[in-house]
């Protein structure tokens, strides 16, 4: 969901101080919009109680500054409760922060209510739960005496940007939203001698383009923005959302040229390092074997965590740094595996990627903006690897390291100029036997399930099972067939790991009562595909034009065979309900006693 304002306030857990905020005239390079109060026809389609009026944001290039206003009708007491603070977030050790305005409009009259002494400023480090830290604060004022009607409209200014990006700028306006806006106006002021490219995405708005006071201004000007209905369960590289994508970096070219600067390659090996690398080389004669000796070194013992202050939101930190303390965040941890690989003759660059938006990256403005995660790509053997050091638990030999399914990624080396497609590499596949035993028709039965994992999916289930105590996962695992079986106990829950061939096999063992449920004077047994059933969900508009998200990769089979106390006779049926983008197949089997349901999905 892309909504236009949003405060989470976890005022009980964190940094929180008084901290007078600086106030301000308005900018002088700032256009100043009238306000409409009086368009009512967007209210009914608000939430939260109140309905947004205006959000404008000007950008001057020049003066490193960003002016952002916005207005807000009260429309009922909720209203009350979730427009009635203020708060801005802002990097102190780049950014300024100035308030112009925070008033309210009440019946004709200005009630002013801008007072720098009465913000607080919180640390909330809003990823913490993510192991990542990047010195954030937050500015807040709760509002007195609010009322239903009221209008709250303020401004400030943030001046300053990351060193990190060499003075380069890049956004994305977005315009449309999950909720209504009266009104959108953007602009963007563009001194003499730098430029920006404009691309729009699923609109057509075009700017009013000025000669302005030693440069040229850019402006985009929305009256009347309805909310805008997204369907349930899109890909994640789909964006329905229409922008205005802006940049001043040409070509992706000039991101990777920008990126080398980040990843600078080492000269001789730290002392550190070096002793890493001959240990590797003692103990694995071939390099394949050294590559996932490195990899695993640096997924398992460098632990994920991130202090991303300042330039460090995008510089990683030295490789020898990083050994020394055993933490750091995706790109820190990429920068020390191209490293240690390098140092065994192996070539290795990283990958800058968006984990979300994967190929959708191909419709944005080349711009560093583009990206959320680094990983890396080795050239061993003629061969293109890709791996996430940021992943845990991955065994198995070279070819069978999983790699998410990233699709695109810019790899950080000499010379490159576009963006690379990243093949699907994940032997990910899932094979569940469940074996019914029926002794008579009393009800009683035994449940006996045999789950198979191998690529990602073995990574992920051993990756639960050491970070969950067993008799949590055996509660866990009950409670998964509980919801198909009234009457069922757990009995066992056993596991193999096989890390040479990145196999994981989990074995559960039930008592049943009451399997035959009567219905209408007869016996009967429900059986669907419980795992394969549990990722195929219809999605409630069928009438859709935006493309439907499966599960991917997904190779799986479950079986389920009957033991069943009659003779059910020779039994045989296919089914496939296979259709774009997928393949969906069922078989029945069935002779004598035993019945044999098998179901593929990939």
């Amino acid at each position: 969901m892309r909504t236009l304002f949003l405060c989470v306030l976890l005022l009980c857990a964190c940094r929180s101080f008084a901290q007078p905020v600086r106030t301000a005239p308005l900018p002088a390079w700032v256009t100043v919009n009238a306000l409409d109060l009086s368009a009512r026809d967007l209210d009914e389609e608000a939430e939260d109680g109140y309905v947004d009026l205006c959000f404008e944001r000007q950008v001057h290039l020049g003066e490193e500054a960003t002016f952002v206003r916005s207005a807000r009708r009260v429309l009922s007491d909720a209203g009350v409760q979730n427009a009635s603070e203020v708060s801005v977030d802002y990097d102190p050790l780049f950014e300024q922060l100035k308030f112009h305005s925070v008033r309210i409009l009440r019946g004709g009259k200005t009630l002013e209510r801008l007072d720098g002494r009465r913000f607080r400023v919180i640390q909330q480090e809003k990823e913490r739960s993510m192991h990542l830290y990047n010195g954030e604060l937050t500015a807040v004022l709760v509002l007195d005496d609010v009322r239903r009607g009221d209008v709250i409209e303020y401004s400030y200014s943030l001046t300053g940007r990351n060193p990190v990006f060499g003075g380069r700028w890049a956004a994305n306006f977005d315009t449309r939203f999950t909720v209504p806006v009266y009104g959108l106006y953007y602009k963007v002021l563009v001194p003499q001698g730098r430029s920006i490219t404009v691309r729009n995405w699923k609109t057509g708005l075009q700017p009013v383009v000025r000669d302005a006071a030693g440069g040229r201004s850019y402006e985009w000007r929305l009256p009347r923005v309805p909310l805008m209905e997204v369907p349930e369960k899109l890909p994640s590289w789909y964006d329905p959302y229409p922008m205005l994508m802006l940049s001043e970096w040409r070509s992706w070219k000039e991101v990777n040229d920008w990126a080398l600067g980040l990843f600078p390659q080492q000269g001789p090996l730290p002392a550190s390092l070096d002793a890493l690398v001959q240990e590797w080389r003692r103990s694995y004669p071939s390099q394949e074997a050294q590559v996932v000796a490195a990899l695993r070194f640096v997924q398992d013992e460098v632990r994920y965590l991130g202090i991303e202050m300042g330039v460090n939101s995008h510089k990683p930190n030295d490789p020898e740094r990083i050994l020394r303390q055993r933490f750091g965040d995706c790109k820190d941890k990429s920068y020390l595996l191209c490293t240690l690989l390098r140092g065994l003759g192996v070539t290795a660059s990283p990958v800058l990627l968006h984990t979300g938006y994967k190929k959708g990256v191909r419709n944005w403005l080349p711009s560093p903006q583009g990206f959320d995660h680094c990983t890396v790509q080795v050239r061993l053997n003629g061969r293109s690897y890709y791996f996430d050091p940021t992943i845990s638990y991955q065994r198995g030999g070279l070819d069978d390291i999983a790699y998410p399914d990233y699709q695109c990624g810019l790899v950080v080396r000499p010379g490159n100029e576009s963006l690379t497609d990243i093949p699907l590499q994940d032997k990910a596949r899932i094979d569940v036997h469940e074996r019914f035993v029926f002794p008579d028709m009393s009800g009683l039965a035994r449940l006996e399930v045999t789950s198979t994992y191998r690529g990602s999916a073995a990574d992920d289930t051993r990756d639960d099972f050491r970070n969950t105590r067993r008799a949590d996962k055996q509660k866990q695992y009950q409670e998964y067939y509980a919801a198909y079986f009234d009457k069922l106990r757990s009995d066992s829950l056993r596991y193999r790991d096989d890390e040479a061939s990145n196999t994981f096999v989990v074995q559960e063992y039930y008592t049943l009562r009451g399997a035959w449920p009567e219905k209408e004077g007869s016996k009967h047994l429900d059986l669907s595909p419980f795992v394969i059933g549990g990722i195929l969900k219809k999605p409630g508009d069928e009438s859709r034009s935006e493309p439907l998200a499966l599960a991917y990769p997904a190779r799986m089979r479950e079986e389920i065979e009957l033991e069943l106390p009659e003779d059910w006779g020779d039994y045989h049926s296919d089914d496939d309900f296979s259709g774009p983008g997928y393949s969906y197949s069922f078989k029945a089997r069935g002779s004598g006693r035993r019945v044999v349901l098998t179901y593929d999905f990939r």
